[in-house]
């Protein structure tokens, strides 16, 4: 009896943390159409490609948790790179743009930064306690959003999102842990920013 009512609440736990039904549909219960979002598969200037492909599921999970934009499947978004060859999407041409036609928005992304320093240059008589003896963990994600709905691809929105996490001298600042934590933050300030852009220029 006890085994199966663990068995139960392990399924609910798996459908509580799983993206709800509405996120895979094109429109809101209330048939509004969704804006269409492209996201590119996210590069990586940081050698740590593991790093990227995580940050890039939560961004991922977290807009289709939310539901208020339409993601294209990775597999469909996968077909059409595979037609249009090699391209940078930081380039001034946009030409690629035009093997997502359909879409609302194309979102590309690039990991530029995730290391750690000392904080601050000055003797720790000289600093607060709570932030003697810290490492600076920074982590920066590099975004530009094509809009695709005028007659020709625009550029809507360009600029570096970063985010920083203290971390004590006496731990390592490279924990998979405290990447989880940054990571969520910036992917919170990712995911607000292209919501906000996508439904203020409809």
């Amino acid at each position: 009896m006890g085994r199966m009512i663990a068995i139960c609440l392990s399924f609910l736990l798996l459908l509580a943390c799983g993206p709800r039904y509405g996120d895979f549909f094109p429109c809101h219960d209330d048939g509004t159409v969704k804006p269409k979002v492209v996201l590119l598969p996210m590069s990586d200037a940081t050698k740590n490609p593991e790093r990227a492909q995580e940050l890039m599921s939560g961004i991922r999970f977290k807009l289709m948790d939310r539901g208020e934009v339409f993601v294209y499947s990775e597999e469909s978004v996968k077909k059409q790179m595979e037609r249009m060859g090699s391209s940078s999407f930081f380039n001034p041409d946009i030409s690629f743009a035009k093997y997502f036609g359909g879409s609302d928005f194309i979102v590309a992304t690039e990991l530029v930064d995730y290391s750690y320093d000392q904080y601050g240059n000055v003797d720790d008589r000289c600093m607060p306690p709570h932030l003697q003896r810290k490492y600076l963990l920074t982590l920066k994600l590099r975004v530009r959003m094509i809009d695709m709905r005028g007659q020709e691809p625009c550029i809507v929105m360009q600029e570096i999102l970063t985010r920083h996490l203290l971390v004590p001298q006496n731990c390592n600042p490279l924990d998979p842990a405290y990447f989880y934590e940054l990571s969520s933050r910036l992917t919170e300030d990712f995911v607000m920013r292209l919501e906000g852009i996508s439904w203020s220029l409809r």
